[in-house]
């Protein structure tokens, strides 16, 4: 009796150490981590390469890049300093605004440090590149460089064709936004040559589309008008005129006259009053214009 209430016992005691030791092993279990799957272990691997493969495109970037130019404050300088920065900017793939900051801050020496560090002792926050750059080019930017811009404008001229002409004009009306469209008409107007301006001032135009458009119009009426307008051909042949005889009986032939002469011959009264009813020219005897005007003797009016 005794010996089956100790079975019993002990059986029960076993039950109990087996139980606590299935559930201190599933406790551990969840307590460690699992260990990847194949295609996790695949993507862990794949995120590494490609992070490895961005690093290492970034060092041959770095070591590729063409070092920028440090800036000491020269005006003249500045335009090109900043577009190198852009450039290293990019090559280098940095996009944190702290970083591009430092990176730029790093190629100033001179007046530009100087300033660079007043600036920062007095308080002056930079966030970003864009902000740095502004600040810069407000200090060593071109100096006057939109001052030189209205200048130009203002002084344009048409020197030669009327498309030359507006196509320069635009291009510098384009850089000075501040202008109303009546003020780039006006100014548009004022530099045209002197006959086409004359139809577009009379068209009143109030904006510099329709005093372009007047003024091609007016250029197209001028080249017709110039292409319709009668030309004075030359005759080659001297006018007829009545040939006297000599004493002898013998026909002169008339006088004629020699472009390579710097004089004409002087003419008879015969070959003057003959030359009155044609309409010729005293100097070269030929029609189309008077002595003063002639081509082939132009010092004619001095004889």
């Amino acid at each position: 009796m005794v010996i089956d209430i100790v079975w019993v016992i002990v059986s029960v005691l076993l039950a109990a150490i087996v139980l606590v030791a299935i559930r201190v092993t599933h406790w551990l279990d969840t307590r460690q981590p699992s260990s990847p799957t194949p295609a996790q272990s695949s993507d862990a691997d794949s995120a590494g390469t490609r992070a490895d493969s961005t690093q290492s495109r970034r060092l041959e970037n770095v070591r590729l890049a063409k070092e920028p130019p440090v800036f000491d404050g020269n005006p003249a300088a500045f335009k090109e300093w900043s577009f190198s920065m852009d450039l290293a900017f990019r090559t280098l793939a940095l996009e944190n605004p702290t970083q591009m900051v430092n990176y730029a801050a790093g190629y100033l020496c001179g007046n530009a440090k100087l300033w660079l560090i007043a600036s920062m002792d007095a308080g002056k926050c930079f966030p970003d590149w864009p902000a740095l750059r502004d600040a810069l080019a407000l200090v060593y930017g071109p100096l006057h460089d939109q001052e030189q811009t209205r200048l130009s404008l203002f002084s344009q001229r048409q020197m030669s064709s009327l498309e030359v002409y507006i196509t320069e004009f635009s291009r510098l009306s384009l850089q000075v936004p501040e202008l109303d469209e009546l003020s780039r008409g006006l100014l548009f107007t004022k530099g045209l040559r002197s006959d086409i301006k004359r139809h577009v001032l009379a068209s009143h135009p109030i904006s510099l589309s329709q005093a372009i458009r007047s003024a091609q119009t007016a250029d197209q009426i001028i080249n017709i008008t110039r292409e319709d307008r009668p030309q004075f051909k030359k005759n080659s042949l001297a006018p007829s005129r009545p040939t006297a005889s000599d004493d002898n009986g013998q026909r002169q032939q008339p006088k004629t006259t020699q472009p390579g002469n710097r004089f004409p011959a002087k003419l008879t009264a015969e070959e003057r009053d003959n030359l009155r009813l044609t309409g010729g020219c005293f100097a070269c005897r030929r029609p189309g214009h008077l002595a003063q005007n002639c081509p082939l003797f132009p010092n004619a009016s001095r004889q």
